[in-house]
């Protein structure tokens, strides 16, 4: 698992608002994301996991804090933007 620390609204490296991004392999158990986002310590954390079908460019996207959000805004636009990163 590769985890990175994004800054979303800023185009300057250590301002904005910081989110994890976790970029996982396979689905995790939704307890252990839990555990992950709380170790990570930033107010939101975002799970990415590819699709595994052939020529399926989506990835699912889950996020958490100590506890799971329904909705949290900053990850939809730091997640894909991510994706869109050339050394992804």
């Amino acid at each position: 698992m590769k985890i990175y620390q994004v800054d979303a609204f800023t185009e300057k490296p250590f301002s904005g608002n910081p989110a994890g991004v976790c970029v996982l392999n396979e689905k995790l158990d939704e307890k252990i994301m839990q555990n992950i986002a709380h170790e990570i310590n930033l107010s939101e954390t975002a799970f990415l996991v590819k699709s595994n079908k052939e020529y399926d460019l989506r990835y699912d996207l889950r996020w958490f804090r100590k506890e799971k959000l329904t909705y949290a805004g900053m990850q939809h636009w730091q997640a894909p933007i991510f994706c869109g990163r050339k050394d992804f």
